[in-house]
């Protein structure tokens, strides 16, 4: 929780990413697989603070 002009904001750390004997040639995936995964939590912390969709997250991906 972190707490910024009296406001409240939760954070959320996602696992880190493994990065090993991975060259320029994966970049564009890894790039793809990230933001799916961010979008994935961004969804369910979206749904979990406000049921009804927001700023037009209704149409996150729920599965990977």
């Amino acid at each position: 929780m972190h707490i910024a002009s009296g406001r409240v904001f939760n954070e959320t750390v996602l696992d880190p990413i493994p990065t090993t004997n991975l060259s320029g040639d994966d970049v564009d995936r890894m790039a793809a697989e990230t933001r799916d995964k961010m979008l994935h939590v961004l969804g369910e912390i979206s749904e979990a603070t406000h049921p009804h969709p927001i700023n037009g997250f209704a149409g996150v991906k729920k599965e990977l």
